[in-house]
């Protein structure tokens, strides 16, 4: 079983053929007997083709006697394999194979018999069959006796709160190495944890009617995906799930009530909570995972991706399956976002990720195209309304004709103006009149973008029921174990843990402590590529005669340069992330926005000055410093 699970087109299911007898000891209905594609029930003869029966078939006739004792039963006759394939349409046939019973003994004996309902390796419930999986936790066998202990009293405990568990053996995994906890939420454990976290929930569908179109919603979009395959959701007003008043709410059927993503987003947050250790603040599957007590935790996949059947002919087997085809492909990149979807699919998080991305690139196609005007300007104008001074550099018999000092003291030459003249023609491709326009421009789309972003966002919030989310945020489980202090709360009048000032100033002084050291970090890994640069160049114009080596000693000291700041810069990114973690949790915060607001500020302000202080010395400092002379 891995993270990536999904279901078979068609199962092959073995049966006892007393047990289809059994089954099919009472008359079926039409249902039962026909794919519900078929749009007509058939006639007999149309059913029992090409035998042509003229009658209804006798018991014998449907359950011959396959073990020839004459009683009409088939006590030990070999098992039937029927097999349907769902994706067949109205043409769905169900096949019976029987295995041949000339095997030998041997071969029974060396063939093992599968249980499909054992067989759980493609499968998304547990082994009854009824039971959706919601989160999976694996761990493998280890001499560790204080790590067993901690999974039994955390699995112990997740059971009390009401979680359903079912174990795999190692035996059933790939590597032969891993144990599979299967973990169900049920249904009075989700209607619970929707209650504790605020879920809004449909309650009547929303019958408001609105004409207003205007002249730009009556043309034919090409961006649009194709209402046949992502049909438009509808909208519903929705309130605050309650338990006690499940009546109100739109429940057509328990198992589908709560998407996928919500059903692992309760189990999720009662595996944060769940203690290993008699201390109080020992809890949280994340803590388990970092001492190697499980070696992951992740909810399932939907099913399959893909299928041999084109969505065209055949209906998409499941939300993975189409977002893998409408959106999840590179020919799909000029599609809009089936952004209702995406939520259902992954949750409002990651939703509103895909939202800003969708925004954020859409808004850059004009500034793209106004910055290749502005190059192609530049290159069309450079031959001939170039600027004097452009054409003097390049005159052989004008000012390019002039000859400049040496770059260095001892070791350099003398060398003509003329020789700058290919970065002379480089730099006015993207340094001309149209820059100047390009940079203000630029400026007015950063202002335009953040209040259509603004006017985005408020949009999705009122669509998807996010508003006064801060407000209704849960406290984190960290937060609450580690602060043993309480108070309450003067707006829901309960009991809450709190941070009192004087523990929580020194923590947000030693973190901005840390965070200004790290930037100074930054600061002298910038002018240690400063120093490395003015040492090389000096060196290589002192130790060689070579003419080759000196007149491409600044080149290749430049790239040498650039090469290890980009070394550093990545370095210290990656370590600052881990810094940045450590500080966050440091500062204890009381909930999941403060905490990824004070994570987000940490690494933005760090990312800033690590990625453009080198791009800062190059436009203000460089020009401006005379180094002393070699």
């Amino acid at each position: 079983m891995e993270g990536d699970q999904s279901i078979p087109h068609a199962d092959a299911t073995s049966i006892g053929f007393e047990g289809l007898a059994a089954a099919m000891a009472t008359t079926p209905t039409t249902d039962q007997y026909y794919h519900p594609a078929m749009a007509t029930t058939p006639t007999t003869d149309q059913f029992y083709h090409p035998a042509g029966l003229a009658t209804t078939p006798s018991t014998d006739q449907l359950y011959p006697d396959l073990d020839g004792d004459g009683d009409g039963a088939s006590n030990g006759a070999p098992s039937v394999n029927i097999t349907v394939n769902p994706l067949d349409g109205p043409e769905a046939v169900v096949r019976l194979e029987v295995p041949d019973t000339t095997a030998s003994p041997q071969d029974e004996e060396s063939t093992p018999i599968v249980d499909p309902v054992e067989d759980q390796s493609t499968t998304l419930l547990f082994r009854d069959g009824e039971r959706k999986i919601d989160f999976v936790l694996c761990y493998q066998d280890c001499d560790d006796q204080k790590k067993t202990d901690r999974r039994d009293r955390f699995e112990k405990n997740l059971e009390k709160e009401g979680l359903e568990l079912e174990r795999e053996d190692k035996k059933h995994s790939q590597d032969g190495r891993t144990h599979y906890v299967k973990v169900h939420c049920p249904w009075e454990v989700l209607t619970r944890m929707a209650e504790i976290l605020a879920i809004k929930m449909p309650i009547k569908e929303d019958d408001a009617v609105f004409n207003e179109r205007g002249c730009l919603d009556c043309h034919w979009d090409p961006f649009d995906l194709p209402t046949d395959l992502v049909t438009e959701e509808k909208d519903y007003f929705t309130a605050t799930f309650k338990t006690e008043r499940q009546d109100m709410f739109i429940i057509p059927d328990k198992d589908t009530f709560f998407s996928n993503a919500q059903r692992s987003m309760f189990t999720y947050e009662l595996l944060l909570r769940a203690q290993y250790d008699d201390t109080p603040d020992k809890i949280g599957i994340d803590r388990l995972l970092k001492q190697d007590v499980y070696s992951a935790a992740y909810p399932l996949h939907e099913g399959p991706c893909d299928s041999e059947h084109s969505l065209l002919t055949h209906p998409a087997l499941n939300d993975r399956h189409l977002l893998a085809e409408v959106w999840a492909r590179p020919g799909r990149w000029y599609f809009n976002q089936p952004m209702d979807l995406i939520r259902k699919y992954y949750g409002e998080k990651v939703g509103i990720y895909f939202a800003w991305l969708g925004f954020y690139t859409s808004a850059l196609i004009p500034a793209a195209l106004v910055g290749c005007i502005v190059f192609l300007y530049g290159l069309i104008t450079m031959m001939d309304n170039a600027p004097r001074a452009f054409k003097e550099i390049c005159d052989p018999n004008g000012a390019g004709d002039l000859i400049m000092c040496p770059l260095c003291d001892k070791r350099c030459t003398y060398w003509k103006l003329q020789s700058s003249c290919l970065y002379s023609k480089l730099t006015y491709l993207f340094d001309n009149h149209a820059t100047v326009f390009f940079a203000c421009f630029m400026a007015i789309w950063s202002m335009v973008f953040l209040e259509f972003w603004t006017r985005k966002q408020a949009e999705i919030q009122y669509d998807w029921d996010l508003a006064g989310y801060d407000m209704e945020e849960r406290i984190r489980p960290e937060f609450e174990a580690k602060c043993q202090k309480k108070k309450v709360n003067p707006i829901t009048q309960m009991s809450e843990p709190y941070l009192p000032v004087w523990e929580k100033v020194p923590r947000v002084c030693t973190s901005f402590v840390i965070v200004i050291f790290m930037i100074c970090c930054v600061v002298m890994a910038v002018f240690g590529v400063i120093i490395y640069r003015t040492i090389i160049v000096t060196f290589l114009y002192a130790q060689t005669d070579n003419d080759v080596i000196r007149k491409n000693a600044k080149l290749a000291t430049s790239c040498s340069a650039a090469f290890i700041n980009l070394c550093v810069i990545m370095i210290l990114n990656r370590l600052y992330m881990r810094v940045a973690v450590w500080l966050t949790e440091i500062e204890r915060p009381r909930t999941d926005s403060e905490y990824e607001d004070s994570y987000t500020f940490k690494m933005f302000l760090f990312q800033f000055i690590n990625f453009y202080s080198s791009i800062f010395y190059i436009a203000f400092i460089k020009g401006s410093v005379t180094l002393p002379a070699a």
